[in-house]
């Protein structure tokens, strides 16, 4: 949110609407509950997410794009995971932990990194 004070607003909004499966709201690994990171189809997304959080819950954000188009579930303990330097290593509101990349080959870089680990697709 641009506005710090309404905090509680824009959180109330993205539980609602991680809830209606508009988006998945993810937050770095280890972060200690930052802002918030938000996986989407697509870019209109993002642009109906803002434009709800600000007619519905009156909170205006800022949207910071990041490089990331992939993602995948990480089967393994995520603290023993090898990332590659432009992998980010996240999780969701239960704690499940995904790995977020920018290129397709980086799932295989990831997995030869880390025989132990598996990368399981969003939509198994």
């Amino acid at each position: 949110p641009k506005d710090v004070m309404k905090r509680k607003s824009f959180e109330k909004g993205m539980r609602q609407f991680q809830a209606e499966g508009a988006v998945l709201v993810l937050e770095e690994h280890g972060s200690g509950g930052t802002d918030p990171l938000v996986a989407a189809v697509g870019p209109l997304q993002f642009d109906v997410l803002q434009y709800r959080l600000e007619s519905e819950y009156k909170v205006k954000t800022e949207l910071s794009l990041l490089p990331y188009k992939f993602g995948a579930w990480l089967v393994g303990e995520p603290d023993s995971l090898n990332l590659s330097s432009s992998a980010l290593l996240a999780q969701d509101h239960l704690g499940q932990p995904i790995v977020l990349y920018s290129h397709a080959w980086e799932r295989q870089f990831l997995l030869d990194k880390n025989p132990d680990h598996q990368l399981r697709e969003f939509l198994d």
